[in-house]
């Protein structure tokens, strides 16, 4: 993770999307694991057979990449506010959190919001299953990377990885 941009994070608590909170490592590690048991569901349900369901695969891929900005948004003493389209801002926030070189996946990750919506809401067209597979890659990788930053702040918290 690259040094977050305070001045878009300011902007956005300035807008109302998002609001001070405490840290609290352990609550992220928990949204994390919660997380990664959503993005399993997602892939079972792409995976075919008695639980093929894409447009459910799409709403568990983005509660899990939701839980994981959520989780960066912690380590940094922020949360998402109820507000209105607070979806976007979640993203918003994961580009200023996370720099310039996860752009292309967190376009991927706009792409698995509007895909979860057309499901949810029954909107558009279903949602693509090869689509929605590299989405939950870059899910997985947003995963990854928070778990590495959950690690970094825990030894910088003292803790140690018994």
């Amino acid at each position: 993770m690259t040094r977050p941009d305070r001045a878009w994070l300011t902007r956005l608590v300035a807008e109302g999307s998002l609001e001070p909170c405490p840290r609290d490592v352990e609550w992220v590690r928990r949204a994390l694991r919660d997380a990664e048991l959503d993005l399993a569901w997602a892939r079972r349900k792409l995976a075919g057979g008695d639980f093929a369901h894409p447009a459910g695969a799409a709403a568990d891929a983005w509660e899990a990449a939701l839980k994981a900005v959520q989780g960066f948004l912690n380590l940094v003493r922020l949360r998402l506010t109820d507000q209105r389209a607070h979806h976007v801002a979640a993203l918003n926030a994961a580009s200023a959190l996370l720099g310039p070189e996860w752009q292309p996946r967190i376009r991927r990750l706009r792409e698995l919001r509007r895909a979860r919506r057309s499901g949810v809401y029954d909107v558009g067209p279903p949602p693509d299953a090869a689509l929605l597979a590299r989405y939950t890659d870059d899910v997985e990788l947003l995963l990854n990377e928070l778990e590495a930053a959950v690690g970094r702040a825990g030894a910088a918290l003292g803790e140690s990885e018994d």
